[in-house]
């Protein structure tokens, strides 16, 4: 599952909205600005409000392979 991760906080993310997703946390790092981004927390849609003006980092994990600690074949 796709997730985002902001801080210590971590979401899933729809397929189906991750483009836009993608697109307005970049957005609201680049002008400054608060965004509303669909997330799913425990598989329930949520809305996370993200300050683009004071994150510092902000995460997209898009689940594409295993992980550092994942050993695949297993």
């Amino acid at each position: 599952m796709k997730r985002v991760i902001i801080g210590d906080q971590s979401w899933g993310l729809s397929d189906a909205d991750a483009a836009k997703v993608v697109s307005d946390i970049e957005q609201a790092m680049t002008d400054g600005t608060v965004v509303r981004l669909p997330l799913l927390a425990e598989g329930r849609p949520v809305t996370v409000f993200f300050n683009g003006k004071l994150a510092l980092t902000a995460v997209v994990d898009d689940d594409s392979g295993t992980r550092p600690t994942e050993i695949s074949g297993y």
